[in-house]
């Protein structure tokens, strides 16, 4: 029943992350898959990461996925687009994954990392400004919709190698 609440609504959140499982002197690492809305969480104990697992908790849902770019959910995704001639759901990468590739190859890169950085510091600070959805809406869509414009436009103009930590952070974000 949870799992049928948390997929009616038109956003969710998803994650699969390690669990590791105790037992007779040996570990397993398991996955717990998780599915948010603002209504409930859902958790989902699979013994591995696969498409199949994400189709699981996913495969009937039809909204907007809030997720990292871990690869089961656009497999998954490609799967729907076949079986039913069109994609159910969207995904929505976050900015906090965005925001972590960015941090993390910034002293290889201070200046370009700086600077998106910031400007994704500038979503964030816009974020704490709002405390309804409608109020979310039109901020977002009157004052961080430049925001993300300008990072949209910094990132056409850089030209890392394709390989470099900085290349692989533009082409998530991009993602």
């Amino acid at each position: 029943r949870i799992l049928s609440l948390v997929t009616q609504q038109p956003v969710l959140g998803a994650d699969e992350t390690r669990w590791r499982m105790m037992g007779k002197g040996a570990s397993n690492t398991w996955q717990v898959w998780t599915a948010c809305a603002d209504k409930a969480v859902y958790y989902q104990i699979e013994d591995n990461r696969s498409t199949d697992a994400a189709g699981k908790m996913f495969s009937d849902y039809g909204g907007h996925i809030v997720c990292d770019g871990y690869s089961a959910y656009s497999a998954l995704q490609k799967q729907q687009a076949k079986r039913h001639m069109t994609t159910r759901f969207r995904l929505v990468q976050c900015w906090a994954h965005v925001r972590r590739k960015f941090f993390e190859c910034q002293k290889f890169f201070p200046k370009e990392c700086g600077h998106v950085l910031d400007l994704i510091g500038q979503l964030y600070a816009l974020e704490k400004t709002v405390t309804t959805d409608v109020a979310r809406l039109n901020m977002r869509r009157t004052q961080s919709k430049p925001i993300v414009e300008a990072i949209g436009s910094w990132a056409a103009k850089v030209n890392p190698l394709g390989q470099s930590a900085l290349g692989k952070a533009i082409s998530y974000m991009a993602g």
